[in-house]
Order: C-alpha cells, then structure tokens, then sequence
C-alpha cells in the first residue's frame, strides 16, 4: 500500500503552522501502524497526526488551556485511553484468551480500578508472555478500536514490565440497558436457552434482569461450562459485542459466579387485538374452525413477531392478531 499521498496531506497540514516534518518519517509511521499493528488507514493517520500535535505543542481545536501537551508514554487509567492514544497503564490481567492468528502471541484482558480493556500482543513484538491474575506496567502502548470495542496494542515499541501488586479489584456490574460495546460486567438470571446453531458453540442464549435482555454465548473451550436456566450469576469482564445494532454478550473470558436467590426479570408480554389482512404463505398458525361445513371459511391466526430491537429488550413480547369472526351463529342457522 502506497502511504505517500496520505504521508504528503499530513505534511501540508503541518507546513501551515510553520513547522517542517519529514515525509518519510511521517509515512513509515503509517505503514507501521496499518502494516504491522493492524490499525485503520483513517485511525493511523489520526494517530500520527496527534502524536505531531504533542510534539510541537499544537493544541487541538476547542481543548482549551495551555501549557506542554501529554508525551506518547502519559501514563492513564484504562478507561481514559481513546483510540489512537499512545499510553501507559498499570493493570492486572483478570483474563486470557487463545490467539485468533498466528500473527498474535497473546490476547487477553486486562483490568484496573477504573476498567477493563481486550489487549493484543502480536507475535513481532517479542514481548514477555504475561500470566493470569499477575500486574503489569505496559509502557507505549497503542489503544484501537475493532467493530467498535476498544483494544491494546503491544508492538515491538512496547515495554512489558511484572510488578508488585496486591490491590484487589472489585467491578460494578452494569445493569443490561445501561451495556455498551467494550468489557462489562452483569448480575442477571438465565432465561432461555437456545439450541446451538454452531458445532463449536457450547451454549447461547438469554440473560435478563430488571432492565432488559441480553444474547449470551459461550463458545467451547477446556474448563467452559454451561449456565443454569433459571439460576442468577454476577459475570465479571464479558465482552460486549455488537452486531447490526444489537448487544450480544461473549461469555469466554469472563468470571461467572452463581448466586443464591432471584431477581426480577423485564417481561413486557403484551397482546394485541385486530383482523389479519394478509398471512403470508407458509408463516403463522392456521387453527380450523371448530363449527362443521366453515372449516374452510374461518380461521383463527396467530403470528409470533421478534423483531430486533424486541427480541434484545422484550423477547417474550407476544403479538396476538386474532380474527373475530362475527355472524357465525347466523351462517350456521342460515
């Protein structure tokens, strides 16, 4: 891929403010990032463009203040970083998980007081192999973004240090409305189980509580057990994934402990009256009138509809179209 059309926009940009870069330095840095780290072109140019920034002191639009712009090893909480920041962060890895390429070396979780973040460490960087349940300081690292859920990079550029810590870390679990795309935690009771539609999907399903719905999977891995239908479980650091505007949870890497008790789970049956104008062939439950000689005159319909955004927030909504059929008694006696 050819980054030197992008490599030259950059440059002009700066060239304005009267500060001279290097073209070459600017494009190798965006193949790097694209090439190597898997970064999007747009997100690699972002980058760049905002490491520049805090190099020459250039504070962007409407960020108010003044004074030395934050280096490239700025040390954050997890839950500070944004997409294109270089950071350091110091986190316990609360979970790991197995590389999805041979291009990665290891993937995982990792946590701190003000969250949690999926990081990726690739094969290239040679970094330490870190271990579940153990701290870390990883210095220059690069925080992207996949299908919209923030991640950790660790490249060759990065610096992975064990260290001693014995703060114990305690997540407040969301309620299901309140999810977004990213690493959650829930306290929900198991509603529906559903029949795999994948050979290596050991159980999917739904979660509920006060609040809503929820999809659940859990794919099959050693040590992977199913869910209760019925029982309550607080589940720490699930990935929460979304998929054509809907929230899903992915059950592998997340601590899941079963409670005693219940808690109440948003229902939101409804029914609705009204005449069928048109069944579609195939769809629907035809029941015969029970009345002889008008079996083939009268029927009562009942479709089932889940559409999307129902089927996450109010899977046992019911719609019941029923026809009314009126001078029945009347046909009969002619």
């Amino acid at each position: 891929m050819d980054y030197s059309e992008a490599a030259e926009r950059i440059s002009r940009k700066f060239s304005k403010s009267g500060q001279a870069v290097d073209v070459k330095k600017i494009e190798g840095k965006l193949r790097r990032l694209v090439d190597e780290f898997g970064v999007q072109q747009s997100e690699a140019e972002r980058s760049v463009t905002n490491e520049l920034n805090k190099e020459f002191n250039i504070l962007k639009a409407g960020s108010g203040g003044g004074g030395k712009a934050g280096s490239g090893n700025e040390q954050k909480k997890i839950a500070e970083g944004m997409p294109g920041d270089w950071i350091t962060l110091e986190g316990k890895v609360v979970a790991l998980s197995a590389p999805a390429s041979p291009s990665i070396a290891q993937s995982g979780i990792i946590a701190d007081e003000s969250g949690a973040i999926r990081f990726v460490a690739w094969a290239k960087s040679n970094a330490p192999a870190m271990a579940e349940g153990s701290w870390y300081r990883i210095e220059s690292a690069v925080v992207d973004e996949f299908k919209g859920i923030p991640n950790l990079k660790i490249h060759s550029g990065t610096t992975v240090k064990e260290i001693s810590d014995d703060r114990s870390l305690i997540p407040t679990p969301l309620q299901i409305k309140d999810l977004h795309p990213g690493i959650a935690g829930v306290r929900a009771k198991v509603v529906q189980e559903w029949d795999a539609s994948h050979e290596r999907m050991l159980q999917s399903g739904l979660l509920g509580d006060e609040t809503g719905t929820i999809k659940f999977v859990i794919w099959k891995e050693p040590g992977k057990e199913k869910l209760v239908v019925g029982a309550v479980y607080t589940i720490f650091y699930a990935q929460v994934d979304e998929f054509n505007s809907r929230l899903s949870l992915n059950l592998n890497t997340a601590t899941v402990m079963q409670e005693e008790g219940d808690i109440p789970v948003s229902g939101g049956e409804a029914a609705v009256r009204g005449s069928i104008v048109h069944i579609a062939p195939g769809s629907g439950i035809i029941k015969r009138c029970p009345v002889e000689g008008f079996g083939d005159a009268v029927g009562i319909g009942i479709v089932v509809a889940v559409a999307g955004h129902v089927q996450q927030q109010l899977p046992h909504v019911l719609f019941a179209l029923e026809i009314v059929v009126q001078g029945i008694e009347k046909l009969r006696h002619g």
